[in-house]
């Protein structure tokens, strides 16, 4: 059985590694679909773990504005000399998700170290 601070530095690994996780796989997912970005700034995209009462609460999510309309949206405009141009809507936050397969990893990584603190708490 591990005891309560065991439990406080397993979650905040966990957290760190699955944030580093879910950057990687943010930044890959905005290169795959947006191939003819002229900034680099869509490669900022980033994830960061929070902890609120040492316990990891969310781990969030920081993009460019205008990933977001392109993910559901998608664009029309016009370029140079009045040509039109049309961008289909993506999925990115599901490419960068995996299909909901890195949410799993991480649901089932905070209920093993959560179940181990309950159990050290429950005096018989």
């Amino acid at each position: 059985m591990t005891g309560a601070i065991d439990t406080i530095m397993l979650e905040k690994k966990l957290g760190n590694a699955m944030a580093s996780k879910f950057r990687v796989s943010l930044k890959s997912a905005i290169a795959l679909t947006q191939k003819n970005v002229v900034s680099g700034k869509s490669k900022k995209a980033t994830a960061l773990p929070r902890f609120r009462n040492n316990h990891l609460e969310r781990i969030t999510m920081k993009m460019p504005y205008y990933v977001y309309p392109i993910q559901h949206y998608g664009i029309e405009g016009s370029k140079r000399r009045s040509i039109n141009s049309r961008i289909k809507p993506t999925d990115v936050l599901n490419i960068a998700l995996k299909q909901g397969q890195l949410t799993n990893e991480l649901a089932d990584g905070i209920a093993d170290i959560r179940s181990e603190e309950v159990v050290t708490k429950i005096s018989f």
